[in-house]
């Protein structure tokens, strides 16, 4: 009897939700302007019901996703995030459900002017639950937003390009971009670091946000079916493996920056990695004002720099990159450049490694509160790139050009150590210890230098060692005017 009302239950709960679907798809519209002929989306709200109405046909009704989703975003188009929320009283950001989505500003070259404004949330957000592969967001600006603007909280499995996009005069509270996954992590909210609120009343706050009705753009419906669906991807799941990560902690997902700008930004890091895999292509930092880092990488994540990645006139409390001992510097091409960085850190030691990448030690605790040792490493020296040892199950796969296809193979195993707290409230380190500030690594142009003056050296050796030898010689045969006219027979 017990079984059969906890069946109907279910069933009634499923009838439900099924009759709840507020809206249906509605599709693009005529852009107008000077292209008349483009249709696209100038209303995000109906944007993000379109794509879950999509995400819906697949999950829940089983529908066959479709090979991809284009969503074109009007030319001249802004997505004011405050006016959204006063109107629809919900965050409405985007949700990327399904695999091989791109979000497109106009033709995608750039020049169309498409912004996410504003804001005290998200503007894109990857759920834990869904595995979202193969996602593209082209040619956008993000500005003024006041807490982060892409939450990379997607599954391991999930992965995205970010290509001509803009980052630019944002205050935020915590990141641009915080790469982090805990599958237990719903909401993916998490406390705030500086703007503190009311003694007292953040608790109350966080609650208030988790017991809210109106978050957007209703993912939460989907997460009972989530499960068959992904299994559906993964053909070849390990629940054991999969089981075995839990225990580990967990890597995170895998995001390329390419031909894209963060400028005039305050945060804690402009960039968080926590688990994941950054690749950062031709992108500039620069003009950004940040409390601990600009890119930082923790807890086994990997690092990516090639293609004329710069790091310019940034103001810093601790170091422009930090890698801690978990993680690897995969990539540092002889391309990638720094200068004029700013530190408004106390330490003296630590402002040795202003222009570079600081590499910390085993054993010490740079972001803890306690001591802080490490290696810099110049932008461009190639020399402290670290590879994936062959025994670990971590593989990753050279990132490929935003403008082709990417495969589904790309895996990310568990990496071998335990993932902290990620609402561990991180602080710039009062001392820092570089371990090879006398003993770096000559770059190229030493070595060519060194390799000269030796060649240099030689030829006046041996140019030396044929005028003493000519000399010799000349001593040998001279004649002393004595000797006899006929040789003794």
């Amino acid at each position: 009897m017990m079984k059969s009302y906890k069946a109907l239950s279910v069933l009634s709960w499923l009838v439900v939700l099924v009759n709840s679907l507020p809206f249906d798809y509605t599709g693009p519209s005529a852009c107008g302007g000077n292209d008349s002929t483009m249709e696209g989306y100038s209303d995000l709200a109906i944007l993000n019901q379109d794509m879950y109405t999509e995400a819906y046909s697949v999950i829940v009704e089983n529908k066959t996703q479709a090979e991809k989703y284009t969503y074109t975003i009007c030319p001249g188009t802004t997505f004011d995030f405050n006016t959204l929320y006063n109107e629809t009283g919900s965050d409405q950001y985007i949700v990327p459900y399904l695999s091989n989505v791109t979000v497109v500003c106009g033709d995608g070259d750039g020049d169309d002017d498409c912004t996410f404004f504003g804001g005290d949330g998200y503007h894109i957000y990857f759920v834990p639950q869904f595995i979202s592969m193969n996602v593209r967001f082209i040619g956008f600006t993000f500005t003024n937003n006041l807490y982060t603007s892409v939450a990379a909280f997607g599954h391991p499995l999930s992965y995205a390009i970010f290509h001509n996009c803009t980052w630019v005069d944002n205050n935020f509270d915590m990141f641009a971009i915080d790469m982090y996954y805990d599958p237990s992590n719903i909401w993916g909210r998490r406390r705030r670091r500086h703007r503190s609120l009311e003694q007292g009343k953040e608790d109350e706050f966080l609650m208030m946000l988790e017991d809210s009705t109106s978050s957007s753009p209703y993912y939460e419906e989907l997460l009972p079916y989530v499960d068959d669906y992904n299994n559906k991807l993964l053909k070849k799941h390990d629940k054991n493996e999969q089981e075995r990560r839990k225990l580990l902690g967990y890597p995170s997902m895998l995001l390329w920056f390419n031909q894209s700008y963060f400028i005039d930004n305050y945060a804690t890091s402009i960039i968080n990695n926590e688990g994941g895999i950054l690749d950062l292509q031709d992108t500039i930092f620069a003009d950004n004002r940040v409390f601990l880092a600009v890119v930082d990488v923790l807890f086994g994540g990997h690092l990516v720099m090639r293609n004329n990645t710069s790091f310019e006139s940034n103001t810093i409390t601790f170091v422009p990159v930090f890698l801690d001992s978990t993680s690897m510097l995969q990539l540092n091409s002889e391309d990638v450049s720094g200068g004029n960085q700013m530190s408004i850190g106390s330490n003296v030691d630590g402002q040795d490694c202003l222009n570079g990448i600081f590499i910390e030690d085993e054993n010490s605790y740079c972001l803890h509160g306690g001591k802080c040792l490490g290696e810099c490493c110049d932008f461009g020296d190639e020399s402290c790139v670290m590879f994936v040892p062959k025994d670990t199950s971590f593989t990753t796969q050279d990132a490929p050009n935003p403008s082709g296809e990417i495969t589904s193979t790309t895996t990310q195993q568990t990496t071998e150590h335990q993932k902290g707290n990620h609402n561990v409230d991180f602080q710039a380190p009062s001392s820092v210890t570089i371990t090879n500030k006398n003993e770096k690594t000559m770059n190229n142009s030493a070595f060519a230098g060194i390799i000269s003056i030796v060649v240099i050296l030689s030829v006046v050796v041996i140019g030396m060692f044929v005028v003493f030898y000519k000399r010799y010689r000349k001593k040998r045969d001279v004649q002393l005017g004595n000797a006899p006219e006929h040789q003794i027979a």
